[in-house]
């Protein structure tokens, strides 16, 4: 039996977006074990529940945001740099199609 492997690389971008989902839960599983004593002077001061769900909130959004970032420039950095094809058509279903056939962006 024939195993397709089609799947995975027609969507690398969904793949891209659960391992930066992954790294940003690491990372802030990390940030709240290491800040665990500070949470809990709030809590003892009688912040509620929802300042610490904003606090984690707000910091997953600006670790995505940054990540993103620098992802994109990694990106055009490497686009500028090397020859590798970075940005694939997904239109090209075999070499015969009438599909442009480039790896970078057609003009």
């Amino acid at each position: 039996m024939a195993v397709n492997h089609v799947g995975i690389n027609r969507h690398p971008r969904l793949i891209g977006v659960l391992v930066g989902i992954v790294i940003v839960f690491q990372v802030l599983s990390a940030d709240v074990a290491d800040h665990l004593r500070e949470y809990a002077t709030f809590k003892a001061m009688g912040y509620g529940q929802g300042f610490f769900l904003g606090v984690v909130v707000e910091e997953a959004i600006i670790l995505g945001v940054l990540g993103f970032i620098a992802g994109w420039g990694i990106l055009t950095l490497m686009a500028k740099v090397t020859t590798l094809p970075l940005f694939i058509s997904f239109g090209m279903t075999s070499p015969s199609s009438s599909a442009p056939s480039c790896f970078r962006p057609c003009p």
